[in-house]
Parts: C-alpha cells; structure tokens; sequence
C-alpha cells in the first residue's frame, strides 16, 4: 500500500449469480466500488460497475494494491489460488472476505485482526442475510486478540515479533503476565471473557521473576537491560499516555528542538512512541521549528493563552524572564500539565539549549461504566469485575450534580449543559431543557435564542453575542464552569445538529479537560423535525441532511454530498440555504439536484418554524426558487417517490407495494 491512496471497498463477482448478490452487497456497503468482466455487465445497470477485460488475476492485484477491504464472490479454493502471489504481510495486507455465488457465507479469509477482515465478514453478511464464517482462534474462543489491545486508543506495539508466541500462550491456556502503568484501563472489551490464564502484576519485578510463558506490557517507560529475558517473551504496548510542553526562543531550528525533546525522554527513560501531543503557548503557533518537527513526528500541537497558562498554580519553576516577555511564568510546565489534565509533572522543566521542555503524564479518563480490576495474588487467575457497561442515561427527575471533578489542575465544579431551545415555540421545549435552565447560574448563546427564554433567564448570568461569534461564546461558557458556576449553553432546534455540542468537545479538549462527565447535551426539536412536522411527512424514507454554508465546510466538499445524496435518490434536507452575501449555493444545490430527479419533485420550504413569521411553502424543484428563503428556511427535497397531499408533503415509505391501503381486507381485521 506504500506509495498509494487506499480507496473504498472493493467487490469483485465473476458469474451471473456472484453479480447479483454482489449488486446487493454494493447498494448496502457505503462507497464501495464493484468490478464485474465485460461478459456479464449486462446484468449491471449502467454505471454501477467498473468493467474489465482480461483475466481477474490481473484487476485482483491492482485491486490488491489500492483497496483496504476486497470482497470475492468465488470458490474459497480459487480465491486461495488467486490470493496467494499477493500476499505479504498482515500488518498491509488488505481485509479479504469471501462469499459463495449463493450468498450464505461470507469467510474471513485474509487479515482478520489487523485488516478488519472479521468486521468486513460481518457486515457483508448481515447486508446479504448471509452467515459470517470467522476462524481465527481469539474470536472463536471469546477472548482477545493481543494484537488488537489498545488499537482502538492509537496504541504502539513494540516487539510485535511476540505477537504470535503471546497469541498461542493465550489460546493454549499457558500463563500469561499483564502489567499495566499507563495508558487507558478500560482496553479489555465488554461482553469478552477474562481469560483464567492471564495473570495481573502489581510490578515489573515480580512480572520478570514469574514463569509465566509470555507477558502484556503497557508502558511508556523504556526498560533497561535487567529486564532482557522479559522482553523477549513480551508484547509492548506504547500508550499515547505523555504530553512535552515546549518553550522556545524565537526562530529555533526544527533540528534543536527535536534534540531537546528526544534527550529529554531518553534521559528520563521514556519512550517517544508514547507521546501523545506536543503542548505551547498560542504565540507560538507560527513558530516554523516547532511546527515542522511536530509535522515530523506526526505529533498534535496544543496551545494555550497567557491568561490559561497563568491559571495553573503548580509552576515548579517560574520565569520572571518569560513573564515579562509573553505575559506568563511559564510555558512549558502549564502547557504540559494543562494538555494532559493533570497537576503534577513527570519530569519539570529542562532548558536545552535554547529550548525548555517538561513532561507530563496524562492521567486516564475513569472507564465509561466498565471497571476492569485484577490481582496477582490470585493463584494467577485473576479477578475481574465488570460493572454494568456504558454511561446510563440520566434520571429526568434526578438532582443536577453540585460539583464534578477537577479536569485540568484548575476545579471545574459547575456543569455544563448544552441545551437545544427547539424550533422557537415554548411547547416544543422539552422539560429536561427548561429543568437544565432553572438549574444553571449562568446562560450563554446567540443573543436571538436568547430571546426567545428571557422570561426563563431572570436572575442569571447572561453572555450573548451575534452571529460568528460561536467559539467566543464556548471559551466563555467553559470560563465560567471552571470558575465554578453551572452553565448552560443554549442553541436553536437540537445542539447536536449543527449546534454548539460538538463545539463544546472540541474547545474542552483544546483546554485540557481530559473528562467530559460533566458535560450534558439536553436533545431539543430540531428545524428537521419541525419542518417535517409542518410540511406533513417527509421524511418517511431515507434521507441526507446538507448544510450549504461553506463558512466552515469547502463548497467542493458541499457538492460532492449533494452529488451523492442526489444519486442515492435520498431525499435532501438543506439547512442555511441563502444569506444577505451567500446566493449562489442554493442554485447550485437545485441545479445538482435537478440531474437526478424531475423539476416536479415536490419541495417544502419552512421558514421560522413554530415562530413568529411562519411561513409553510410546498412547490416543486423547477420552482422553488421562486419563493423568499434565508439563513431562518428549512428546505426539504423529495425524492422519486414523494408527492404532494392536499396541503401535505408525503413520501411513501413503500406500504401500498405490499399492502392493500384502501378497504380493509378480512385478514386485516382485528378480531
């Protein structure tokens, strides 16, 4: 795969039959491409497939070469045959399923673990209603697959040469040492068996004095060479667990700053693979050294202001002379801990040269409703509690929390709820919504929306701002919470839906937080559903939602998910379709749309749902542009099958192709 762009799934059906079940499997796997020979591409409508002529042997290996996932329809016994010169090495060779002409298998044949060929299995044969056929020992057993622990935390392996010994000790029932100092606890899958041949170790002495036949290290110290013999016999895992706050004078060479952070580690036996992100002051973020060895790297870069740098208090070693120049007593101290949502450092600052480092180590979110626990002193099989998995939902009439964690070395006592308003009307609030406003000290939003609750908002702390202005308003709502005031976050319709939810993620991690608990996003009537409800029911079958502002998305972007949801005969839902300034967009969605599908598709336009101003249009798409709409419209497509209903928008779920609408029949008759 070197040197080359993995594309979407591949499917490749040689016979008649293997190309109508792949036809099936193509419509239900997103994005993937099929491949038929030129002799039976009549059996695919134009257009849905690449066709080929010459042997499969040859499009396999092309295939092979720029796809990740490859589904065969062929006899296991030729796809062996044909798969054989192309195979490498699992850890690039691609996902390889295999399905019968008939459609009732679909084998994991090639990279099951690390290519995601059982998943691929899995899918192909729930979309086929086919039974998947996975063989490697770890799923057949229930267990877990070392070479998959921590995958999903962007985890490193060292010594992978181990994987295998590891892997047989596991299936066999030999005894297999764990320890753990770093990274994420909650690694082991729900719903998987703890298995009684593997041991937990409180300490890497006691894991290198064990007999055990192979060991799991998760780690990000380096191990010395007292520890050869383990190291031999173990898998080490590298959990992204660190974070190397940087400070430096300006202009320093990407060359100087890399030798300060790698002596750094080594110094202190801590392994690069471990780190997680890079962490600064944001007047540095032009700074060419430090951005190039973090492109080098592949490391995130974090950045703070002056004013959260000088919030944390655990400075080890201020600077009157950083003070003075950039406004705080320290960079690469606060930056660190700051980053990794912690108040004490692993390793306070070293000045190399002209560049400052300090290492921080992130301390682990709490597992989300699953503990995992286990001892060594178990005769070696180890507890393991499981509580119940997954966050439950909170009780609507339980308490608001008086205080939750601290997050980032500064106490974040307050909550935070990200609340959706609905459409605008008081009855579409939902009671959750109007319970997470009483209970707040502090409201922020768009000063519209603000409107909207002012008789609920009396006696709070208010901050609104206009239109643009939404990353202001999350930096002061997090402000206040740090502060120690519960906050709410207000939004038009659902906040989740182009609303402030995901902003409030984003500027929590870009601050440090390393625990969300005490951020709740209160669901609210989105302007889909509003519309819907007024133009009657539109949304009945499948459908896309596309914004057309291009103030944060490329308009290229834009127009490739219009193209899609137009071809896919969805019906099209478009927020934001036409500003003051912003014109052309809706055009252009109209003219795309009307590629795939007839100028008398019925459209809905809502404007100012549930609001004063109202206004319910039903048209069609050669005239929708006919009527007023901006930044307050909803508009919703139909697709092929829509119609319009009197004084309704309606398209058919598919009822009436099965089933009598009309009269009922004796059969339909409830006793």
């Amino acid at each position: 795969m070197a040197g080359s762009e993995a594309q979407p799934a591949a499917i490749i059906a040689i016979t008649r039959n293997g190309v109508l079940q792949a036809s099936r499997l193509r419509e239900g796997l997103a994005g993937s491409r099929l491949y038929v020979p030129a002799r039976i591409a009549r059996y695919v409508p134009d257009g849905q497939a690449q066709v080929f002529e010459g042997p499969v042997s040859a499009v396999l290996a092309e295939v092979f070469r720029r796809h990740r996932q490859i589904v065969l329809f062929v006899a296991l016994g030729a796809a062996v045959r044909l798969l054989a010169p192309l195979v490498r090495d699992k850890r690039t060779d691609p996902a390889v399923v295999v399905v019968d002409e008939a459609g009732r298998y679909a084998i994991s044949a090639l990279s099951g673990h690390l290519g995601g060929a059982n998943d691929l299995a899995r899918r192909t044969a729930s979309i086929l209603g086919a039974e998947p056929v996975i063989t490697t020992a770890t799923d057949v057993l229930g267990t877990i697959s070392p070479d998959l622990i921590g995958r999903e935390y962007g985890w490193a392996i060292e010594n992978e040469g181990v994987l295998t010994q590891a892997s047989a000790a596991l299936i066999n029932g030999e005894v297999v040492g764990l320890f753990q100092d770093a990274g994420e606890r909650d690694w082991w899958p729900a719903g998987h068996q703890w298995p009684g041949n593997l041991q937990v170790f409180d300490n890497l002495e006691s894991l290198a004095d064990s007999p055990c036949a192979a060991a799991l290290v998760m780690t990000d110290r380096l191990l010395g060479k007292e520890y050869g013999p383990l190291l031999g016999k173990s898998v080490v895992y590298r959990p992204k667990s660190l974070v190397a706050g940087v400070g430096c004078d300006r202009g320093v060479a990407e060359e100087e700053i890399e030798q300060a952070v790698l002596s750094v580690l080594q110094e202190h036996s801590l392994a690069i693979r471990s780190l997680r992100n890079l962490a600064t002051i944001d007047i540095k973020s032009s700074e060419e050294g430090l951005l190039g060895f973090a492109q080098t790297y592949r490391l995130p870069l974090a950045y703070f202001s002056a004013e959260q740098l000088n919030a944390v208090e655990a400075v080890a070693n201020p600077s009157d002379t950083v003070l003075r120049i950039v406004g705080t007593k320290g960079v690469c101290e606060p930056a660190a801990l700051l980053s990794a949502g912690t108040e004490k450092l692993l390793v306070p600052k070293q000045k190399v040269g002209r560049v400052t480092v300090a290492v921080a180590r992130i301390d682990p979110e709490p597992s989300s409703g699953a503990t995992k626990a286990a001892s060594s002193s178990d005769a070696g099989t180890g507890a393991f509690l499981e509580a119940e998995a997954g966050r439950a939902g909170r009780d609507l009439l339980a308490p608001f929390p008086e205080q939750s964690p601290t997050t980032n070395g500064v106490s974040v006592p307050g909550p935070v709820f990200v609340v959706g308003l609905g459409p605008g009307a008081r009855e579409q609030m939902t009671f959750r919504a109007r319970e997470a406003l009483a209970a707040c000290d502090a409201v922020v939003g768009y000063e519209t929306y603000l409107d909207l609750i002012s008789d609920l908002l009396t006696g709070k702390e208010i901050v609104s701002s206009g239109m643009r202005h939404e990353v202001a308003r999350a930096r002061a709502a997090m402000g206040l919470a740090e502060a120690g005031k519960k906050v709410a976050v207000v939004s038009g319709g659902d906040a989740g839906v182009y609303g402030m939810a995901g902003l409030i993620y984003e500027v929590a991690r870009a601050r440090g937080w390393t625990s969300t608990e005490n951020i709740e996003v209160v669901p609210g009537v989105s302007a889909l559903n509003a519309a819907a409800a007024l133009l009657g029911a539109p949304l009945m079958h499948d459908f896309a939602v596309i914004s057309l502002s291009d103030l944060l998305t490329p308009w290229e972007t834009i127009v490739r998910r219009l193209e899609a949801a137009g071809g896919g005969d969805f019906v099209v839902a478009l927020y934001n379709p036409k500003s003051g300034r912003r014109t052309h967009q809706v055009e252009e969605a109209r003219r795309i749309l009307l590629a795939h599908r007839s100028g008398a598709t019925p459209v809905g336009l809502v404007t100012s749902a549930y609001r004063q101003g109202q206004v319910v249009v039903i048209t069609d798409l050669e005239h929708m542009l006919e009527f007023e709409m901006g930044m307050l419209t909803t508009i919703i497509v139909g697709n092929s099958r829509s119609t319009s209903f009197g004084h309704a928008m309606v398209t058919p779920r598919g009822y009436a192709d099965k089933y009598a609408l009309g009269d009922a029949l004796a059969e339909d008759v409830w006793p």
